[in-house]
């Protein structure tokens, strides 16, 4: 009969020393990641460009190809984790585009090979619109595009698996302050809304106030 005793004893100590505690308990919603769709951190050593074609039509400033593309970068080191020499500079990719009188033809994964890429991190602007609340000093903004991650080699589309790309839309009703602040908050969402599906990012991370995905303009306006 001690031997029973004896188990039950253990089992008991092992509880209190917090042995046994970690197999039985659930990971927290920080704990909990949500699986990448592609897993960008696994890259290593390759070289990846960030590419953001702004078209006329978009209506958004200039300045928001260098701005959505720091951004972009920034989630790329800090957040996916991504060494800083591995990315190629913005500047060599507009230098580039400058002196090739071919570069507007080129696709994007021509674009990344030309500036010696591996990868492209590929964002296009469909809308942007931000706009300021009558004698007051609130902004209200939206931009709208889409992404898609291609291997500069063989022109093959990593992800998501929809030829179209994945549609980002990011949104706010009311941001205090100045147009570049303004516009720098919609960067760094739509930024977060691209590269969160790039890593195992965190639950609790995932979704932001600014993720507008799944509404259209009009649910915007109203």
């Amino acid at each position: 009969m001690r031997k029973p005793v004896a188990y039950v004893t253990i089992i008991v100590l092992l509880f209190v020393c917090g042995c046994i505690v970690p197999i039985f308990t659930e990971p927290t919603r920080h704990e909990k990641k949500i699986p990448a769709e592609y897993n960008l951190a696994l890259a290593e050593d390759k070289k990846v460009v960030v590419l953001v074609e702004n078209p006329i039509w978009a209506n958004a400033p200039v300045s928001l190809a260098s701005q959505l593309t720091t951004e972009l970068n920034n989630n790329l080191t800090d957040k996916i984790g991504l060494k800083s020499e591995v990315l190629i500079p913005y500047e060599r990719l507009q230098t580039f585009k400058a002196a090739a009188p071919d570069a507007a033809g080129l696709s994007p994964s021509e674009l990344g090979k030309a500036v010696g890429a591996d990868l492209v991190l590929f964002a296009e602007v469909h809308e942007f619109a931000l706009s300021k609340t009558m004698e007051t000093d609130y902004y209200k903004g939206l931009l709208e595009g889409r992404t898609a991650l291609f291997d500069a080699g063989s022109g093959q589309r990593l992800w998501p698996e929809s030829e179209l790309g994945k549609v980002i839309r990011v949104a706010f009703d009311i941001e205090e302050g100045d147009y570049d602040k303004a516009t720098g908050r919609l960067s760094r969402a739509f930024a977060h809304c691209v590269t969160r599906y790039l890593y195992d990012c965190p639950v609790a991370k995932f979704k932001i106030f600014e993720d507008k995905s799944g509404t259209g303009w009009k649910d915007w306006q109203d």
